[in-house]
């Protein structure tokens, strides 16, 4: 991250201001003078001191708490369910020596979480910021279900552990598709020669829950999430 100093402050001393009720509230406005035949724009942001504030505030922080900083604006956002933003923020890590860990579901939470700090002198060249399981898709009812009944030792567990009102179908889609279970796939393919689709792996996961319904004990053997049998 490249910091940037101050160069210079002018105090412009006092300077009479004027107080100005408006009548809609779009964001600037047009006075004329009409002796002088001049236009001047004025903003209808009467707390704009404040936002000089909060940028200040906001700028020493990201200078001095890169870290902090940045996953304060991730988890900001993604409870926001402002996506877009989200992945802009996610590119911009690696613009100040920080990183996504691999998306795990059993190490990752709700919210995105600091796991490593960068320290040159230990050998750490950039800080790891684990990702958030509360993707596009997700809800918070279901990220606090995942988490909460963390660890899971395979995909039928995950199924028995966790609320199907919470956790459901389209929860584990969209799971899917944002890679927390992509070392699942690699295995399937390894083992039975064929990719598994978004819909198949849904199915899966479905025709567990059924099971589990029906049996309490049934002594079937349940593939887990990296595509071994127990």
């Amino acid at each position: 991250m490249t910091k940037l100093k101050i160069k210079s402050v002018k105090c412009l001393g006092k300077q009479k201001t004027y107080n100005l009720t408006m009548k809609s509230n779009q964001h600037n406005y047009a006075l004329y003078d009409n002796k002088a035949n001049k236009k001047f724009i004025i903003s209808a942001n009467s707390h704009a001191e404040c936002y000089a504030v909060n940028a200040y505030i906001c700028a020493y922080l990201k200078a001095h708490y890169p870290e902090e900083y940045m996953i304060s604006l991730l988890n900001v956002e993604n409870f926001r369910k402002k996506h877009d933003k989200i992945e802009t923020f996610e590119k911009d890590l690696k613009r100040s020596n920080m990183k996504l860990s691999n998306k795990n579901i059993n190490k990752c939470g709700v919210e995105y979480r600091l796991i490593k700090k960068r320290d040159i002198n230990a050998g750490i060249t950039h800080s790891e910021i684990s990702p958030t399981i509360m993707v596009k898709g997700v809800g918070y009812n279901a990220a606090v279900e995942i988490e909460k009944n963390q660890p899971y030792t395979s995909l039928r567990e995950l199924a028995e552990k966790t609320d199907s009102q919470a956790v459901d179908q389209d929860s584990i889609g969209s799971l899917f598709d944002a890679g927390f279970f992509d070392e699942y796939r690699k295995k399937y393919k390894q083992k039975n020669k064929q990719t598994i689709t978004r819909d198949m792996f849904v199915q899966k996961f479905s025709d567990m829950r059924k099971d589990l319904k029906k049996v309490s004990n049934s002594g079937k053997k349940s593939e887990d999430l990296f595509g071994r049998y127990r």
